[in-house]
This record gives C-alpha cells, sequence and structure tokens, in this order.
C-alpha cells in the first residue's frame, strides 16, 4: 500500500520533469526524442515483465481472476 502511494505522488513531477526534457532546447530534437523514447519504453517494459512474471503464477488452466481465491 506503501508503494502505491509513494508512487501517486511521484506521477505529477515525473510528468513535468519528462515535459521539460522534451522541451529543452539544447539538446537537438533527435537527441531528445532518442532520450525521452528510452525513459518510456524501460519502465513500460519492465512493468510488461512484471506483470508477465505475477500471471504465470495462475498457471495455464485460469482464463480469468477469481478473485475468491
Amino acid at each position: 500500500m506503501i508503494l502505491i502511494r509513494i508512487l501517486a505522488s511521484v506521477t505529477i513531477p515525473m510528468v513535468i520533469a519528462y515535459g521539460k526534457l522534451l522541451d529543452f532546447s539544447r539538446w537537438s530534437q533527435t537527441k531528445r526524442a532518442w532520450i525521452a523514447l528510452v525513459l518510456w519504453v524501460i519502465p513500460q517494459a519492465t512493468c510488461f515483465i512484471w506483470i508477465g512474471i505475477k500471471y504465470s503464477k495462475f498457471g495455464a488452466a485460469t482464463f480469468g481472476l477469481d478473485y475468491e481465491q
């Protein structure tokens, strides 16, 4: 539960920092685009892998989540 509160409180500053990165005019547009892409892809890939690991615990016969288990 604490992790969710931390992530929720970090979301707005991260979005602001991401926007400032995209507006940073010292670097070329190509460099900013690559950095922004990497900063977006790595957390998304990590989340995708984590969800896959969590769902693998349910087994192959499970077609949906049974919240009563």
